[in-house]
């Protein structure tokens, strides 16, 4: 063969080789392009303007995904999730609050631990997230929580001679006494403060599930291996009845340490008139509170401790993200929930919402924000339980602290009917 026959045989297996190159390529995009993009719509009662500034910092394009998220109204989000299921045009997921996990325990699809196992899931999360797993998988996967605080008016405590808050429960029965005046009537004009009574105290429900949690009372809790609820409020190691007794005395006229009267307005407006040295209220009340009365001079501190006590804890919002059985894709469900819960997502939420992560392995600094190394600290030791829905455990909340300051029962009588009254609040 010739020289110029040799070169001419190369030069058609190159341009041969360029071209298999070129179409390997093209088939390559082609197929990448016919890959069905899948959808993703998720429902909660979340800010929608936040949700979708933390999912703009996502990538979902690259996993193939189209994900959407819709705000529904708190009140009627449970109606509507239903109403929507059976017409089939409910959300593939769900971010619910911790106190509707049990009222839409059947509509959640369990992840199972052979895909998020459960050791992964302690490692990355707070351990209120706990609450979001049972022997069935991962139900729920943590987003964002919103704990328990104490406010304190700095201006009512420098007048009073008081230079801080108090750390533990039992120094509240002298500081309410010199925080609480009375007028001429012999009416509470100004509160040390809000503890004892319902219904015109905000959060009450959530101070004295505090309370409780600190006791060492779980109230109710998952039943390791048949994922039920195991109600364990009468069976605490502190007696419940001491813990209730010990709330309700602010609010018994009878008591040295009252300090609180049903006939004043709620908590939260008496806190932000001035006219409260206490309240306990969710870390996320902090803008509102510098937003209806940016003159009110506050601090926040965590919420006292029991004395003497093991057990450290504070009520926790918690909100998590839950794959619904009628999702029409499962995959890309948990695929777009991995990519809302990983490590810079989860600090992007913090930093839009000012909130504490629920990641471990997430820090926030803000030198700016004085407040956010308590709500971190707040995080690390919050507690919640599994209650049987909004309503019913408000309700047997209610109806256990009115009880007693009516007179109807004493505390044992009450906590014991409260007790009775939640077992029966569960769904079989």
């Amino acid at each position: 063969m010739s020289v110029f026959q040799l070169v001419l045989l190369m030069g058609f297996g190159l341009f041969f080789m360029i071209g298999l190159v070129v179409v390997a390529i093209y088939s390559n995009e082609g197929n990448k392009n016919n890959l069905q993009t899948a959808k993703v719509t998720i429902w909660g009662t979340l800010d929608g303007g936040l949700i979708r500034q933390v999912m703009e910092g996502i990538n979902f394009k690259s996993l193939n995904l189209d994900v959407s998220y819709r705000q529904k109204s708190e009140k009627t989000f449970d109606s509507d999730l239903a109403e929507a299921i059976a017409t089939g045009q409910g959300p593939d997921a769900i971010l619910l609050r911790q106190d509707s996990l049990i009222p839409n325990l059947k509509k959640i699809s369990p992840t199972p631990y052979e895909t998020y196992p459960l050791r992964d899931f302690k490692d990355a999360f707070i351990e209120e997230g706990e609450l979001f797993v049972n022997a069935q998988g991962v139900l729920g996967v943590p987003f964002l929580i919103d704990p328990l605080v104490m406010f304190w008016n700095r201006d009512l405590f420098s007048q009073s001679g008081l230079a801080n808050p108090p750390r533990f429960w039992d120094e509240l029965f002298s500081l309410a006494n010199q925080l609480t005046l009375r007028d001429t009537a012999g009416n509470i004009a100004q509160s040390g403060a809000a503890l004892g009574a319902y219904d015109n105290i905000t959060n009450a429900k959530e101070v004295l599930s505090t309370l409780f949690i600190q006791s060492g009372n779980s109230i109710a809790d998952w039943n390791g291996p048949r994922s039920a609820v195991e109600v364990s409020f009468l069976q605490s190691p502190t007696p419940p009845d001491s813990v209730l007794s010990f709330y309700t005395q602010f609010s018994d006229i009878r008591k040295s340490v009252y300090s609180w009267s049903r006939a004043l307005s709620d908590s939260q407006s008496m806190f932000l008139s001035n006219r409260l040295g206490i309240y306990f209220g969710f870390a996320s009340e902090s803008k509102t509170l510098k937003g209806k009365s940016p003159n009110l001079n506050f601090d926040i501190a965590m919420v006292p401790q029991t004395r003497n006590s093991s057990t450290q804890g504070t009520f926790g919002r918690l909100y998590g993200f839950a794959i619904l059985r009628s999702s029409k894709n499962n995959l890309a469900s948990y695929q777009a929930i991995v990519a809302l819960t990983d490590k810079e997502a989860i600090k992007n939420i913090s930093v839009l919402s000012g909130l504490p992560p629920v990641r471990r392995d997430v820090q926030v600094v803000d030198a700016k924000n004085p407040f956010r190394a308590t709500f971190t600290q707040s995080a690390l030791i919050g507690k919640a339980w599994l209650e049987p829905g909004v309503s019913a455990s408000e309700d047997i909340f209610k109806n256990m602290i009115e009880s007693v300051l009516a007179g109807f029962l004493d505390s044992t009588g009450a906590v014991s009917e409260a007790g009775q009254q939640l077992r029966l609040a569960y769904p079989k």
